[in-house]
């Protein structure tokens, strides 16, 4: 009784769906003669494609790829006029001999100026921007990763602005 209950309904019964030829299906003639032929495979690939058409997964990647590429530069600008406050020695030195090694020449030169000027120099106003600008576009990301997953689930926004956007950046802090 023990094997056969193991096959009828073992630890792969909920993902053998997922894997169309997997050894998990192989026990079983139903799920081997349904998921993999050729049209099973055939059938599951468009029914994969269906669906990410119906859910704009690919709009949903490209808000999330947008908002954490954007989050970057304003974290960037923070991290920079954070070290001034930081009172480490040859901080600045350091910082553009790493530069030096990084970047191609040239763009080490572009950087060289802006980097110097908020690395030298501790300013209030740059880090505060900084801070607001990357809890902006994080939370934004993560408020894109809550709507595509609204999309997906067929499940309506019923937060307010301010709601949805206070658990966004929630998330972000637990998660970030």
């Amino acid at each position: 009784m023990g094997a056969l209950a193991a096959e009828k309904s073992g630890w792969w019964a909920p993902i053998s769906v997922f894997m169309p030829c997997s050894s998990a299906a192989s026990h079983r003639s139903v799920l081997r003669h349904e998921f993999c032929t050729r049209r099973g495979v055939q059938k599951s690939l468009h029914e994969l494609q269906k669906n990410i058409q119906d859910h704009n997964v690919s709009n949903g990647a490209a808000a999330l790829a947008y908002y954490l590429f954007l989050a970057i530069f304003p974290a960037m600008i923070f991290l920079l006029s954070l070290l001034p406050y930081l009172g480490i020695p040859n901080l600045q030195q350091a910082i553009m001999e790493l530069l030096g090694q990084l970047l191609p020449a040239q763009a080490a030169q572009a950087f060289t100026g802006a980097v110097q000027e908020v690395v030298a120099n501790k300013n209030g106003g740059l880090l505060s921007f900084g801070a607001l600008g990357t809890l902006w576009a994080a939370s934004s990301g993560m408020l894109a990763i809550m709507q595509q997953l609204n999309i997906v689930n067929g499940v309506k926004e019923s937060r307010s602005f301010f709601k949805a956007r206070g658990v966004a950046v929630l998330l972000m802090i637990a998660f970030g």
